[in-house]
């Protein structure tokens, strides 16, 4: 990967909207260029996908809540799998340490937070330990990172 590669890259991930032909004209190279670089990239696997972001705000998710989910250590895959399936969770990491899953949670209220949590995680023997925190303000999201997204 070389410093176009790296701009590139960085064009994507603030617009993945963003025409060859456009791109081409920024660095002065054919949009059959742009495109072959782009399809290197996505075929070394360093482009796993283009998509979008969506502001959960304007689909009444206002809630985001960040969970720390302790586990009885033969359970941890299970539990995660099986939460990867409720489309509120839009992330499930595994962390290092004790047997701890890391998920954050897109929800409407305070009252759908209750829910999910008895529903999902309390009702279950396998988990001992639930912390919650909620998203107050978002200063940066992910860019691959490759800094401030400025070229």
């Amino acid at each position: 990967m070389d410093e176009l590669d790296c701009k590139l890259i960085k064009e994507l991930s603030r617009d993945s909207r963003i025409t060859y032909a456009e791109l081409g004209r920024k660095y002065n190279l054919s949009r059959v260029c742009i495109r072959e670089r782009i399809n290197s990239l996505v075929n070394d696997g360093v482009i796993k996908k283009f998509t979008i972001e969506v502001n959960p705000e304007k689909l009444g998710k206002k809630l985001s809540v960040f969970l720390n989910i302790d586990v009885k250590p033969d359970a941890l895959y299970k539990i995660a799998e099986e939460l990867a399936e409720d489309e509120s969770i839009t992330s499930i990491y595994l962390l290092t340490g004790s047997t701890t899953i890391y998920m954050n949670v897109l929800l409407k209220d305070q009252e759908e937070l209750e829910t999910f949590l008895k529903e999902k995680l309390y009702s279950r023997g396998d988990i001992f330990n639930v912390t919650s925190r909620l998203l107050l303000r978002e200063f940066t999201g992910s860019n691959g990172g490759l800094g401030d997204g400025q070229t």
